[in-house]
């Protein structure tokens, strides 16, 4: 949006304005990130294979949205952390049992044997860790600048 509101204005105003906006609330890029947290969630959802998944998705979509709010309502950085931290773990864990469900015991002609919950699991559970970190890593940088700052005064 920043790069559109640039060329439609003919200057780099909104960039530096977006650059010091993110500079001084490093916060910011961690919920630009969380933005793309619903895409993220349907990913490990095959549309075709899963049937009746609708009221789930839904459900999932509303706890994040409620993470929205409450990141947009905290006052603290590590109150903004903290909302996107418990709203990842909850829904990326609601999404790892439903799945983990879903697939126990099945197999489909290109599974080379049966679903089970420790593999589901465990993959859900390495994604959902580098999603973690990536969602987490400017609001961490943020902290450290924060500690820096009283530092060098």
């Amino acid at each position: 949006m920043a790069v559109i509101a640039s060329l439609l204005a003919r200057t780099a105003r909104p960039l530096r304005q977006l650059a010091t906006g993110v500079w001084h609330d490093w916060a910011r890029l961690s919920f630009a990130f969380y933005g793309t947290l619903p895409l993220a969630l349907l990913m490990p959802f095959d549309l075709e294979e899963f049937y009746g998944e609708g009221p789930f998705v839904m459900v999932l979509s509303a706890v994040e949205a409620l993470g929205a709010l409450a990141h947009m309502r905290s006052t603290r950085m590590w109150q903004r952390a903290l909302a996107l931290l418990g709203d990842l773990t909850l829904s990326w864990g609601a999404a790892t049992v439903y799945l983990a469900n879903y697939w126990d015991g099945r197999q489909e002609q290109w599974m080379p044997g049966p679903g089970d919950w420790y593999r589901t699991v465990q993959g859900m559970t390495n994604r959902g860790v580098r999603l973690l970190v990536l969602l987490l890593a400017p609001t961490l940088l943020g902290l450290s600048h924060l500690d820096i700052r009283p530092i060098r005064s």
